[in-house]
């Protein structure tokens, strides 16, 4: 995620939301694929709307955010991540208060390992 989202007070981003991100999300929406035209490593395309025309992150706004309501979803078309584990409970709570927050992002570049984009 780009240096440029601010800090969170309410979570920690590099240690809460980040790795969640990584395991559960850079594989099919991080720097080298773009599934559904999603990025989540880059603000400016996790906060506009995919191929399914719906917005992946509201900042301020969880109940809106696609992210959120796929992560939830029983859905097994609608799911996300689309196999593997569901996030957990913690894990979800803490995405909610994030994406509630602001979805801020603290500094220091993007996802570990390199090759986030930055805007």
């Amino acid at each position: 995620m780009p240096s440029s989202w601010g800090a969170d007070l309410t979570t920690d981003f590099q240690r809460q939301i980040e790795p969640i991100l990584i395991k559960r999300c850079s594989e099919c929406h991080g720097p080298d694929q773009q599934k559904g035209g999603l990025r989540l490593d880059s603000r400016s395309s996790a906060v506009r709307a995919g191929k399914s025309g719906k917005v992946a992150l509201v900042p301020g706004q969880p109940d809106a955010s696609e992210i959120l309501k796929r992560v939830v979803s029983t859905d097994p078309d609608e799911v996300m991540p689309p196999k593997g584990a569901k996030l957990t409970g913690p894990e979800v709570d803490v995405l909610r208060a994030w994406i509630a927050a602001g979805a801020a992002r603290a500094s220091g570049g993007g996802f570990r390992g390199g090759g986030a984009q930055r805007d």
